[in-house]
């Protein structure tokens, strides 16, 4: 996954509140609506929110939001690769699902939050909500960094995110982006010497690629052991795995990358 430049020395367009395009809407079809999307098979949900984000769908794109939120996805994992250059709105609106995430998945977070204003945009109550958010964005002024430090975000919340990165999270996604294909190349090369067979088919070679590399994404996404990593990984995918499995396959990447340096 690819992120963008997320700051801008001074706004040159006009941001335009979500929150009176969600006015429009009846509130009971609006819930309605998520709880449909909430229904949906996991890659139909990331794949209309993905396209809907992309169109400028503000309301469709808030309400798979709201979908993969419910079923515990990360905005972090939710794009594939993000425009060099977002519109203003788009900014703001994955500031908001950020926000949106921390308040559900990090109750009692905003215990640690020290700004009266900062704890109010994570208020449960709707209107305080969006008010606050309208106002902190402030016309995408302020900076990504400026908004982890007011909000108190640790680095493991800050991997949740898709915009809320300060400058030590950003760089390490950019080492990560930046090593990424020479991993999936390496497990594709140490796969390659396996032969095929009626039950280790191509199709199995790629599951394990994307397993594997996917594993290599959680463990460098949250620095922790196997236990930290099944649940990213979960959050990622989807699927379940133990964290002995876990720890297997993340020997056997280890090994693939030693080797590719040797």
């Amino acid at each position: 996954m690819k992120f963008p430049r997320q700051e801008r020395e001074e706004a040159t367009e006009q941001h335009v509140a979500l929150r009176p395009l969600l006015d429009q809407v009846n509130e009971d079809k609006l819930g309605e609506a998520v709880r449909r999307a909430s229904h949906l098979e996991r890659s139909q949900l990331l794949a209309r929110f993905r396209q809907a984000f992309t169109d400028h769908k503000r309301v469709p794109a808030f309400v798979f939001a709201e979908a993969l939120i419910e079923r515990g996805v990360p905005p972090f994992f939710w794009h594939d690769v993000i425009p060099a250059e977002l519109a203003l709105d788009q900014q703001f609106d994955m500031f908001l699902y950020d926000v949106r995430w921390l308040r559900r998945t990090y109750r009692t977070h905003v215990d640690n939050v020290r700004y009266r204003r900062s704890r109010q945009l994570l208020s449960s109550a709707e209107s305080a909500h969006h008010r606050e958010a309208e106002w902190a964005f402030y016309n995408g002024r302020r900076r990504a960094w400026q908004h982890v430090k007011t909000l108190s975000l640790t680095d493991h919340q800050q991997w949740d995110c898709a915009w809320l990165h300060g400058t030590p999270i950003k760089k390490r996604i950019l080492a990560i982006q930046a090593q990424s294909s020479n991993v999936i190349k390496t497990i594709t090369d140490g796969l390659s010497k396996i032969p095929r067979t009626s039950t280790f088919t191509d199709q199995d070679a790629q599951d394990a690629i994307n397993r594997r590399h996917a594993l290599w994404l959680c463990k460098h996404t949250t620095g922790g052991g196997p236990t930290e990593v099944a649940a990213r990984y979960r959050q990622l995918t989807g699927n379940e795995i133990t964290r002995q499995a876990v720890a297997k396959q993340l020997d056997k990447i280890r090994e693939n990358l030693k080797q590719k340096t040797t």
